[in-house]
């Protein structure tokens, strides 16, 4: 006796070796055995007739796949080879919009118990969103304010001193630093404010002799600075292929904590892993850039030895005479098991400074899949939210 199922599966096998992979569903199934049981048909004219009917409507279904954006028509490779992530629960960390810009340089914040953006008034800017997503650090002009997103408080605050670069907030959301940054964006110390009483503490942060900082975030309760030697600085700030990169970890007094750089690399042809400014636990993600193609990778921060884990591959698209292609990395969040984690990035297209196409990605090993962004937005800030209202939860992802 036949096993139609059994059958069938075997049939669509054959077209799949010769074609893409195939989902069989319950409804083809249960359409075969409604078949069987109504008509005394022979078992073997049943799958042919089945087969014949399902191979046109499996190759049409090939035809009709939706194309890669056209926003960003990015080829992208995987590794490792995809599999499912768990389910992430509404406590664990997710990762949230937390504001967005429009096309007409609006910014619009999240409230998060009534999952709504708010419209800031005109002039205002949202610099960063606090994990709990209850704050945010705004700007209006020079001045730098903490918000409150479901009331709306707004309290300014007095950094003292003349340029601070991007804030960055703990991970549990009680404070935030700053790095004081040169005219070329590089520094040797940072600002930690406390977001409740106001308070600004300077911290002149403990690095290698003869290394300036370029990016700042956290690790737990400490300060990282991804430093590098200033002798390979080009004028403007920039890295050169020559360049190195060492965490430099402070504590809160300014005392070094962990002095240690990243790997050369994991293939004969690495150039130069730089680091994002992206941290989540003790995983930060670094970029390698090379002709036609950027690799992003996860590196280890923990006290073992450090690894590289690589995430994914992005290759250029075909561009047109003036354009450029970027990616960024926006937001982190770590997956149970060595070496997993899902990275949120941008990848933008632009021509003579405006953006001709961009869009939002999550890599990580369940492949490279298209996230929506609120409709009308040209910019956004991923959040890292550990703990996710309910308000806000269709919105995490």
């Amino acid at each position: 006796m036949i096993d139609l199922d059994d059958e069938l599966r075997r049939g669509f096998r054959e077209l799949a070796e010769h074609g893409r992979p195939v989902d069989l569903g319950t409804r083809a199934v249960a359409a075969v055995r409604r078949r069987r049981l109504l008509r005394a048909v022979g078992a073997g004219a049943v799958v042919l007739a089945v087969l014949a009917v399902l191979t046109p409507l499996y190759l049409l279904r090939g035809a009709r796949q939706p194309q890669p954006p056209a926003e960003v028509a990015a080829s992208v490779t995987v590794s490792p080879t995809p599999d499912a992530p768990p389910t992430p629960t509404a406590r664990s960390p997710r990762s949230v919009i937390g504001a967005y810009a429009d096309s007409g340089g609006t910014w619009w914040l999240l409230d998060p118990n009534r999952g709504r953006y708010e419209q800031l008034d005109r002039g205002f800017s949202v610099l960063a969103v606090s994990p709990r997503l209850d704050r945010a650090v705004v700007r209006q002009g020079s001045r730098l304010g903490i918000r409150q997103t479901a009331t709306g408080r707004l309290d300014f605050v007095n950094l003292g001193v003349a340029r601070a670069g991007q804030p960055v907030w703990s991970p549990d959301g009680e404070r935030v630093a700053l790095p004081v940054p040169d005219q070329r964006g590089l520094f040797t110390a940072a600002l930690v404010l406390d977001p409740d009483r106001l308070a600004v503490t300077r911290i002149d942060l403990s690095m290698s002799p003869g290394r300036l900082a370029f990016n700042l975030s956290w690790l737990g309760d400490a300060l990282l600075a991804a430093t590098t030697d200033a002798r390979w600085l080009g004028s403007d700030g920039s890295l050169s292929g020559a360049s190195d990169v060492v965490y430099a970890v402070s504590d809160l007094t300014g005392h070094m904590v962990l002095d240690r750089g990243i790997p050369t690399g994991m293939a004969p042809e690495s150039h130069l892993w730089v680091d994002s400014g992206i941290v989540a636990g003790e995983t930060s993600v670094v970029s390698e850039t090379l002709p036609g193609r950027v690799n992003l990778a996860l590196c280890d921060l923990g006290p073992r030895q450090q690894n590289l884990f690589q995430v994914v591959s992005l290759r250029e698209p075909d561009l047109a005479a003036g354009q450029t292609w970027t990616v960024r990395v926006l937001g982190l969040r770590v997956l149970p098991g060595r070496g997993r984690a899902e990275v949120v990035l941008e990848q933008r297209v632009t021509a003579g400074g405006h953006t001709v196409s961009w869009g939002l990605y999550l890599a990580g090993p369940s492949g490279v899949l298209r996230q929506a962004a609120p409709t009308g937005a040209a910019q956004v800030l991923v959040v890292p939210a550990t703990d996710v209202p309910g308000g806000a939860l269709r919105l995490a992802f």
